[in-house]
């Protein structure tokens, strides 16, 4: 491998002859690097058959092995390797994940002490990663979902019970942010990153990458995700997810919602043939209108709301600037159930489709 920095005039260029690494003598197949608290770096690579942690005080001293890491069940099954070496940022913990040659019946995570050289314990598991804060540990797949671990407490990695735990099989990558509660998963085939607070229990945002996530990540500061597909990158800035709104209200299941041009109103209808007008910023039921129950949509003026049934073929319009409006209600004849409405020609007219075709 190669060591590139950034020079005086914020180019990247390969770093000075005597300040490399030196070149390991078995094939690469992971390598992490971390800027560690003191200005000093921890490099850790995953060799085949073993890990080789590397450090320095500073950018201009040579690197110099902090040690080598192996595992016993590598020599104990023909054709094992490690993989996904990940370091914790403090550089006391390296984690590493060992797997049979076609990496599909036999999965585990390690995780060594790099300053004991001891074998903390070893778990199923795809992939292992640390928080930017180094708080956290999340492993990842394994036929375990996505288990978290207090990264400060590691001492019997292997035997103890995650700190939290969210269960789901098809997880592949996972990473637990630096605040304590937002952890990051991917089902891989999805194509969707998923924002977990672990706190609450449930779902703050779903990012849809597109392709067949295989890896994410985050920035230091924990405000930026980055997904990575087999051939694309992509980017998303997280500032505020947590404080992200959850409005209840439909006890049965919420079936179309809508904003309002402006982006103050949001209209949703469910099951209970309710549609529900919400103030944006802050999550207030603003007013609870009978009718509706399969599709709402706001006019592109956004003075008027018209609902499609969820039972039957009629359709409700509303005015939005009054308070308590009384609908207007008619059968569009489309069968027992209106699957879509939509205001089109200036709002002037409404397309309807129904379960009859």
């Amino acid at each position: 491998f190669q060591l590139w920095e950034i020079d005086d005039n914020g180019d990247w260029v390969l770093s000075k002859e005597d300040s490399r690494p030196p070149r390991p003598a078995n094939r690469i197949t992971s390598l992490d690097a971390t800027r560690l608290p003191d200005n000093g770096s921890i490099m850790a690579t995953a060799l085949w058959n073993r890990v080789t942690v590397l450090k320095r005080s500073d950018p201009e001293t040579a690197w110099e092995s902090a040690g080598t890491f192996t595992h016993p069940e590598v020599d104990r099954f023909a054709g094992s390797t490690i993989y996904l070496v990940h370091t914790r940022p403090d550089g006391k913990l390296v984690a590493a994940t060992i797997s049979n040659r076609d990496r599909s019946r036999y999965r585990r995570v390690a995780v060594w002490d790099i300053e004991t050289g001891e074998l903390l314990g070893t778990r199923p598991g795809i992939k292992a990663k640390f928080s930017p804060d180094g708080r956290w540990l999340t492993v990842a797949g394994g036929g375990r979902g996505i288990e978290v671990f207090n990264a400060s407490n590691l001492r019997d990695f292997g035997n103890v019970g995650p700190t939290m735990y969210r269960r789901d099989d098809l997880v592949y990558d996972s990473r637990a942010l630096g605040d304590g509660r937002t952890v990051l998963y991917t089902g891989y085939q999805s194509g969707l990153v998923h924002v977990w607070d672990v706190v609450a229990n449930q779902e703050v945002a779903t990012l849809r990458h597109g392709d067949k996530v295989v890896s994410i990540d985050c920035s230091s500061t924990g405000d930026i995700i980055v997904s990575r597909s087999e051939d694309q990158v992509k980017l998303w800035r997280l500032t505020g997810l947590p404080e992200r709104l959850q409005l209840a209200g439909h006890n049965i299941d919420a079936k179309s919602v809508d904003y309002a041009p402006d982006g103050r109103l949001l209209a949703s209808t469910g099951t209970d043939s309710k549609v529900r007008l919400w103030d944006t910023p802050t999550g207030e039921l603003l007013q609870e209108l009978v009718g509706g129950g399969q599709s709402v949509e706001f006019s592109s003026d956004g003075k008027w709301i018209v609902a499609g049934s969820g039972g039957s073929s009629n359709v409700s319009i509303w005015r939005t600037d009054v308070d308590a409006p009384e609908p207007f209600v008619f059968d569009a004849d489309v069968g027992w159930k209106t699957w879509s409405v939509h205001f089109c020609d200036g709002d002037s007219k409404l397309a309807v489709a129904g379960i009859s075709g």
